[in-house]
């Protein structure tokens, strides 16, 4: 019975270390995603207007229909 009592002893810190690390874990990465974010979008954001650009290109070739003139004002 003594064991039983430090392994349950041991099993909450455990847990409790647990969660306390969870929850460090959880607000750093909030911190350093707010601190990404930023850049983050203006990084991406001219990647993925290109690419939507040429998708809507390519499926107007598909269809026969003549590219869009100025594809850099369209979106």
């Amino acid at each position: 019975m003594e064991k039983l009592g430090a392994i349950l002893i041991g099993l909450f810190i455990l847990i409790a270390v647990h969660l306390a690390f969870r929850s460090a874990g959880r607000g750093l990465a909030k911190v350093l995603f707010s601190l990404i974010r930023a850049p983050l979008i203006k990084l991406l954001t001219p990647y993925y207007k290109r690419k939507a650009i040429r998708k809507i290109q390519e499926e107007r070739r598909a269809q026969g229909l003549p590219p869009i003139e100025n594809p850099h004002t369209w979106l």
